[in-house]
This record gives C-alpha cells, sequence and structure tokens, in this order.
C-alpha cells in the first residue's frame, strides 16, 4: 500500500516554508532592488557621457566653452555671495539638447525632499532655470557648480537623481564630475573605502564611484570595504 503524508505533516512542512519565506523574502526584495538601482545609475551614466560625446563634437571640451565661473567672489550689500549660474545652464543644455524628451525645471520648482546617506533632508528645488531636467523615464539632472577646469581636469559638478519619491545621495542619488573626457563619479579607487569618505564626507557623495564600479550598495551594510581586498560585506 503506498503510504501518504498526512495533513499534520503537510501543514508542518507548510509552516517551515512560510518562516524560511518570512525571514529571506525581504533581503530577496532589498537585493533586487538595489540590482535595479545600480542598473538605473548605470543607464543614466552611459545617457549623458552619450549625450557629452555628441556636444564635443559640436563645441568641443568643456575647457573651451567659456563659462562663467559659478561663484563670482563678489559680495551684495548683505555679505551674501553672488553666484552667477549661467555656467551650469549652458552645461545642463548641452547635454539635454541630446536627450528625447528632456523637460527643464523653472526656478523655484520643486522637486521632492533629498536627504544625505545619515538621514537629514531639505526639500529639492530648482536653483535657476535651465539647470535643471527631467527625462520622461523619471531620471533627472542637475548641473551644479562650474569653473576653470582644474589640473585633474575637472571642469564642474553634475548630480544624477535616480526616480525615487525619496532622493538619498549615496542610495539613489550620485554625484559626478564633469571632465574633458566625460562625466566621471566622485570618489577616490584606491585603499579603505571609508578613507576616502564613503559614505561619511559630504553627505554620501564620494560614494558615487563605488556603486558604478563595484555595482552595489554594501558601503550602506558594512564599513570595511576595500578598493583592493574586500568589495561585498559578505
Amino acid at each position: 500500500m503506498q503510504k501518504g503524508f498526512t495533513l499534520a505533516e503537510v501543514l508542518i512542512t507548510l509552516g517551515i516554508i512560510g518562516v524560511v519565506a518570512t525571514m529571506t523574502m525581504p533581503t530577496l526584495i532589498s537585493d533586487y532592488r538595489e540590482k535595479q538601482t545600480i542598473t538605473a545609475y548605470k543607464k543614466a551614466m552611459s545617457v549623458i557621457n552619450q549625450s557629452y560625446l555628441h556636444a564635443i563634437n559640436e563645441y568641443g571640451t568643456p575647457d573651451t566653452w567659456g563659462m562663467n565661473v559659478t561663484n563670482t567672489g563678489q559680495k551684495d550689500n548683505d555679505n551674501n555671495p553672488i553666484y552667477d549660474f549661467s555656467g551650469p545652464a549652458l552645461v545642463a543644455t548641452r547635454i539635454a539638447e541630446n536627450l528625447k524628451g528632456a523637460v527643464f525645471l523653472k526656478q523655484g520648482e520643486k522637486f521632492g525632499d533629498v536627504c544625505s546617506v545619515k538621514g537629514s533632508c531639505e526639500e529639492g528645488t530648482a536653483s535657476t532655470d535651465n539647470t535643471f531636467f527631467k527625462l520622461p523615464d523619471g531620471t533627472a539632472f542637475k548641473s551644479g557648480w562650474v569653473g576653470t577646469c582644474s589640473a585633474e581636469g575637472n571642469c564642474g559638478a553634475f548630480w544624477i537623481y535616480l526616480p525615487a519619491k525619496k532622493h538619498v545621495i549615496g542610495k539613489n542619488t550620485f554625484f559626478v564630475n564633469l571632465t574633458p573626457k566625460g562625466f566621471i563619479p566622485l570618489g577616490d579607487t584606491k585603499g579603505d573605502l571609508k578613507n576616502s569618505g564613503c559614505p561619511d564626507l559630504n553627505d554620501g557623495r564620494y560614494c558615487s564611484a563605488w556603486a558604478l564600479y563595484m555595482e552595489n550598495l554594501d558601503y550602506l551594510k558594512c564599513d570595511d570595504l576595500n578598493w583592493d581586498t574586500k568589495h561585498k560585506c559578505k
């Protein structure tokens, strides 16, 4: 006679499966979302670097664009710094004009909260016209300060905001530098990650290189990562 399982055995087995699923599902979901973030980040970098190639073919490299330095070094009657946003607007315009469906935010237009990786938040708004634009998929870009290209080739800053309800620097928001060779993510690529300022320095922006090149956000989970020897927490 063929022996089957009793109802009690089936229920016990299902209970065990349920417990295991409850314990593992949050990790699986978190890992899946992290992979989505990395994929979206890599896509955004590819998009702006391809657009940048079109821009330099037409206008030359940024060091020849004649951009005014954002911080003029001057102050108003109330002793507040005077900024010139024509440079960031020029950069954003030349990148956006090669991107189908790019829409600029107007000065003062709200974009939602932008938070540091440590939790402090402020409301994101467009600081001026033609510096902040969004693509149809929800990815947004903001041209930051610009200046005379340094000896290292750094000509300015650019923010990448992946689609999210809350934008967290180092988690779904990343900081890249504008150079004559293209957009390069901020962050040292040598030695201990923590010593390079990720995630503690400047709200998490120094994690941008790690996220792109190592393709993970494990700096949010442990603090002993190393570019040479340890690339994941486990």
